[in-house]
């Protein structure tokens, strides 16, 4: 008798065992870099940093409170042309790892178009 070597993967786990799921998710769905990786990173103007105080350091979604700058006025057209500036210099900047057309999007677009 001669022991033949296996002409394909032995399934020992059933496919709709969990663990077999999440090998399959990992083996067939898991970006393998040819992917574009994004993260979204949101910008907030008016504030002067953040208030940790009574911060639960052991819970990743209590990060304190705004401290507001009470000297910012968003109404401002200064401050709008501020912010729209930011905005179209992210569209265009070459040193981000993931831009192309669409991947920044900022409201103020929306309210320029909203306003005319």
């Amino acid at each position: 008798m001669e022991i033949q070597a296996l002409s394909s993967m032995e399934d020992i786990v059933k496919e709709e065992h969990y663990v077999k799921q999440a090998f399959n998710k990992l083996l067939y769905e898991f970006n393998d870099g040819d992917q574009g990786q994004s993260i979204i990173v949101e910008f907030v103007w008016g504030t002067n940093g953040i208030n940790k105080t009574g911060v639960d350091h052991f819970n990743a979604s209590d990060i304190g409170k705004p401290i507001w700058d009470d000297n910012f006025d968003i109404s401002h057209p200064k401050s709008q042309k501020a912010i729209d500036d930011f905005c179209q210099g992210m569209k265009t900047m070459d040193s981000l790892l993931y831009s192309k057309s669409g991947s920044v999007s900022c409201w103020v677009d929306d309210f320029k178009v909203y306003v005319t």
